[in-house]
């Protein structure tokens, strides 16, 4: 059957070359370079395109799949080096918004890593020269010391994010940063041994990193902080005046939680620092001990007025059940609430407890939860305890997991649900 002249199957118009050329651009952001590259054969339009496009992404493991090994000699990191190179050399002076570069794998034995760790100097600083703003830098195959200077004096940067992995040496830091504009900082296995030589690095600044028993961190900027430690890290954190979102993962080994009240001063300094935020994502440990070190610290007061968005991992014991009363003791503007059950509580919670006595969550409008199995005690218990206190709650949206879909528990679950009582008149139950 012969198609209609104006079928878009006969019609030869070129309509990807005729985009604009900030749409291409956005197109070839979520291609790697090593296909940028070659879309310069396609037409004269298209030849030069690839040298201004703002966004550099480099992957060291999707450039090795194009490798045939029957036609090259040595290593593929050496042809990936010098792709990388002759990319930065090729490209017109135009601005640099992102690069991401992942040089590989730890222990790869196809990459030379002294070779990469020599080249990647040459890099950070191209890309520095072009105002980035924007850097993600996996070199977790690559061992290095010391970055360039100019990394941490680049006044165009905003976002930081290095995952450094177990090759990286002690990393030797500047003596002198000055990051004006950075408004996010992540730092994946750091490895630093002077505490004054890593609150350096921290101070006006936005994340922070494991790597010395006390943390210092002026930061007026941070909008988000994200911290994942254990309770005898001391955590000083001041000015943050412009913080809205925190997600904080800080757990104890056996010995830290035989001698917990111990740690009651440091952990109280890192939870009264995130007393402005709006949203906070927290697992059950960290809350269980804010509820610890705020009996320890009882003659301090402290109120979170500002949360309205609550995301908590838990197995739902009666000691998580009780720290997130106190929560919303504290915390009485929040508006919603997000529960992932990661697992089954070791004991059953008894009825006969008022575990909200005095807590009036009346701003709650929103409640999620995540991964019901149909524990009748806890979750039943806890999803009773949510109805008769929240008096405006709109939504209670719970979702099984998946394993129990056909669970006789979560049939019993199902079946007692619609029996409890609700304070609220609006609300509407969807389990799923």
């Amino acid at each position: 059957m012969e198609e209609p002249r104006n079928s878009p199957i006969c019609n030869s118009i070129d309509r990807i070359s005729n985009l604009p050329e900030n749409l291409i651009h956005h197109i070839m952001f979520f291609m790697d370079m090593t296909y940028v590259v070659q879309t310069c054969v396609l037409s004269k339009r298209w030849k030069h395109l690839w040298t201004n496009t703002p966004n550099l992404n480099f992957d060291f493991n999707v450039y090795s799949l194009g490798i045939d090994n029957r036609q090259y000699f040595g290593l593929p990191s050496h042809y990936f080096i010098k792709f990388v190179d002759q990319v930065f050399i090729l490209r017109d002076n135009s601005n640099i918004q992102k690069v991401n570069l992942v040089c590989g794998v730890e222990s790869n034995p196809f990459i030379g890593i002294s070779a990469m760790t020599a080249s990647l100097t040459t890099w950070i600083v191209a890309a520095v020269r072009r105002n980035i703003q924007e850097f993600y830098l996996d070199i977790s195959a690559v061992k290095i010391s010391r970055f360039p200077q100019c990394l941490f004096t680049c006044t165009s940067l905003i976002k930081l994010e290095l995952k450094l992995g177990g090759n990286s040496s002690i990393i030797v830091l500047p003596t002198s940063m000055d990051l004006p504009r950075l408004t996010f900082m992540k730092l994946d296995s750091l490895l630093s041994t002077d505490v004054n030589l890593t609150n350096r690095l921290f101070l006006k600044l936005d994340f922070v990193s494991k790597t010395s028993s006390k943390v210092k961190i002026d930061a007026p900027n941070l909008v988000s902080f994200k911290c994942r430690d254990y309770v005898s890290k001391c955590y000083v954190l001041e000015n943050l005046a412009s913080l809205v979102t925190a997600d904080i993962n800080v757990g104890a080994t056996k010995e830290e939680a035989a001698k917990i009240k111990d740690y009651a001063k440091n952990n109280w300094l890192l939870t009264s620092a995130l007393s402005s935020v709006k949203e906070l994502r927290l697992t059950e440990a960290f809350l269980c001990i804010c509820k610890i070190c705020s009996s320890v610290s009882a003659k301090v007061s402290l109120q979170f007025s500002n949360l309205r968005f609550v995301k908590l991992e838990t197995f739902l014991s009666r000691n998580v059940i009780r720290a997130l009363g106190w929560l919303f003791y504290m915390s009485p503007n929040i508006e919603s609430l997000a529960v992932v059950i990661t697992g089954m509580p070791k004991s059953d919670i008894p009825d006969n407890e008022d575990y909200w006595a005095g807590v009036s969550p009346d701003h709650l409008r929103s409640v999620e939860i995540r991964g019901l199995t149909g524990h009748f005690n806890n979750e039943l218990k806890f999803v009773e305890i949510l109805f008769k206190k929240a008096v405006i709650l709109e939504n209670m949206v719970l979702f099984s997991c998946k394993k129990s879909m056909t669970d006789k528990r979560l049939i019993t679950f199902r079946e007692k649900l619609p029996t409890l009582p609700r304070a609220s008149s609006n609300v509407a139950t969807f389990l799923i």
